[in-house]
């Protein structure tokens, strides 16, 4: 008889035990919970007051130290509509650098040595004109992108430091023109490309050109991304192996991208199919 209560004493000591564990354990949660909300509610204190800079480094530490924020998702958006408005302002961040304009410096130069576009340049800087003056200050992004593409669902990512920073709606090939998977790099930038089809050459900024505005091309020949003149099709597996985007989508990427920019191509839906290749 003893031996029974000597269990039942041991049982209730141990309940007792994993009770007051689990009180303390909901007690530090809850507790983490009201600091990512706090931070939260802070970010976006900070962003109604245009203050994007303090706006982000609340999301950052919210993505840093609450990854199981019950908001994440919706803080990793913020963050990556912050960060794209960052991108085109002229505001100091991490990412990017005050430069001095040096005797026989260009735009072309400048956009070399820092990896990044003319065309980032003079948004960042309100500049109409390609001309620089010697001492003139510049706001330059320095930080670079990537892209990956979902061949599989047909979406497009902008990615900076791992984060996505925006996601856009794609066309990729169809099923007898295949979007090759790997991983590439952007080699070409063309506004209004030419556009080379079975012994035809159209002009850019034809009506008739399949390529639409802009063309990101790979180091694998003839793929690229490139715009569009059936913007109904976009979020279709519809193309000769490219992908396409809306006009306004790929003057907005191709703005922001650099040559050199690592394109990573995947399919989240399949296995690798005919037709595939597993690198460049």
């Amino acid at each position: 008889m003893s031996l029974v209560k000597s269990h039942i004493y041991i049982i209730g000591i141990l309940l007792i035990f994993q009770t007051v564990c689990y009180a303390q354990e909901s007690k530090k949660n809850a507790s983490l919970i009201d600091e990512a909300q706090v931070l939260y509610q802070s970010a976006m204190t900070a962003k109604e007051k245009s203050d994007f800079l303090t706006s982000r480094e609340y999301l950052v530490k919210i993505i840093d130290h609450f990854p199981k924020y019950s908001k994440i998702e919706e803080v990793k958006k913020e963050w990556g509509k912050i960060t794209f408005i960052l991108i085109h302002s002229d505001d100091l961040s991490s990412e990017s650098v005050f430069y001095e304009v040096l005797p026989g410096d260009t735009l072309e130069k400048i956009a070399q040595k820092y990896h990044t576009t003319i065309e980032l340049i003079k948004q960042r800087n309100s500049l109409k004109e390609n001309n620089l003056e010697e001492g003139q200050e510049l706001s330059i992004w320095k930080h670079p992108f990537t892209i990956i593409i979902d061949r599989g669902t047909n979406h497009l990512w902008l990615k900076e430091n791992k984060n996505i920073v925006k996601q856009y709606r794609v066309s990729t090939g169809k099923v007898e023109a295949i979007t090759p998977l790997g991983e590439f790099t952007i080699k070409y930038r063309y506004p209004f490309p030419t556009w080379y089809h079975r012994g035809e050459v159209v002009p850019g900024g034809r009506v008739n050109n399949w390529l639409g505005t802009r063309w990101l091309g790979f180091d694998k020949p003839k793929y690229g991304i490139h715009g569009t003149i059936y913007p109904q099709l976009i979020g279709q597996s519809v193309s000769g192996g490219c992908v396409r985007m809306k006009n306004e989508d790929v003057d907005e990427l191709y703005d922001i991208v650099p040559i050199g920019t690592k394109v990573t191509i995947i399919d989240t839906h399949a296995k690798l199919k005919k037709g595939d290749i597993k690198n460049n």
